[in-house]
């Protein structure tokens, strides 16, 4: 599977809970499944699997990126639910701090794009953030919030109903200008280009 095709099924809500369960497995990269858990998701690769093998499906690419979602998903919940054991007071700083710039950047990151907004709201300096940042998931601030815009941006391209003009405005952008190349920069092709393929 390419990166790209994976890729499709991002939206900024399940990057969130990418990001959410990537500081968990970067901090116990193994996790030990008991037998409920390993079933559901033996049967969800059996899904996947099966989905790959349609033939007659009008919609075959979006029945396996479903799939796919549904495994992320519950991958992530058996994730979670493994390490809520964890206590509050045992988490450091950082963790603490991550986990509160998380929850506000997937409420505010249609509207706030700097650094500087994030670490003035949790009250630490722009570099201790991207430090943190950096850390826990091994990208900075700004290409966070870019990955989740970027997936915004995806996917309103998908409902025709919204002109690029009208998903540039939404996502805060300076000008279509601004928007077209951070889209271009991203997806390697235009937002029209982009969206004519998903017809």
């Amino acid at each position: 599977m390419s990166l790209d095709f994976i890729e499709e099924m991002y939206n900024s809500e399940m990057i969130y809970k990418k990001m959410k369960y990537s500081v968990h497995l970067y901090k116990s990269p193994f996790i030990k499944l008991n037998k409920p858990d390993y079933e559901v998701i033996t049967r969800r690769l059996l899904l996947v699997q099966e989905m790959t093998k349609l033939t007659d499906h009008l919609y075959p690419k979006e029945m396996i990126l479903e799939s796919l979602q549904i495994y992320f998903l519950d991958l992530g919940n058996i994730i979670e639910k493994n390490l809520s054991f964890e206590i509050e007071h045992e988490k450091n700083n950082e963790e603490i701090y991550f986990e509160k710039y998380l929850n506000l950047l997937l409420s505010s990151f249609m509207n706030e794009q700097s650094v500087d907004y994030y670490a003035a709201y949790l009250n630490i300096t722009p570099q201790y953030l991207n430090k943190i940042t950096k850390k826990a998931v091994g990208q900075t601030v700004s290409k966070m919030v870019e990955s989740l815009l970027f997936a915004e941006a995806r996917s309103m391209l998908q409902d025709p109903s919204n002109s690029i003009q009208e998903i540039s405005n939404a996502l805060k952008f300076s000008d279509q200008s601004v928007f077209g190349k951070f889209f271009k920069r991203n997806a390697g092709k235009s937002a029209h280009a982009y969206r004519n393929t998903k017809k």
